[in-house]
């Protein structure tokens, strides 16, 4: 029998704690390493991004094997994107889900690796 354990905790940090921000060897500046797919301009709600989102990163975590840290929905998409209620691009959120659910870099399966694009509310959809 497998067992997999992924813990679901408060976790936060600066920019400093960030693994997104690598350090440029030539110049010492921070470098941004996030995937940023392209919005398709359709709107999904915050519940049903994080639901798909927190699932494909459990899933994925269990499947190689990797031992991960993460909030629970809907903390977390509200901790990385400021507020609750948003309205997310699903276009956004699809390419995340594709992105997460072929990665095997354990160090990559956290939901700040895939950058959503966000709207206030749906009526903020282009």
């Amino acid at each position: 029998m497998l067992l997999g354990f992924v813990l679901f905790t408060a976790c936060g940090g600066d920019d400093g704690d960030n693994p997104q921000l690598d350090q440029n060897s030539s110049t010492g500046s921070a470098v941004d390493t996030r995937v940023k797919p392209s919005p398709n301009g359709e709107c999904v709600s915050e519940t049903d991004a994080c639901d798909v989102l927190s699932k494909t990163l459990l899933d994925r975590l269990l499947a190689v094997k990797c031992v991960g840290t993460s909030k629970p929905c809907p903390g977390l998409l509200q901790s990385i994107y400021a507020g609750p209620n948003l309205t997310y691009d699903k276009g956004t959120v699809d390419y995340c889900v594709d992105y997460f659910s072929k990665e095997t870099d354990c160090s990559k399966l956290h939901a700040e690796q895939c950058v959503l694009i966000t709207y206030p509310d749906a009526s903020a959809c282009p």
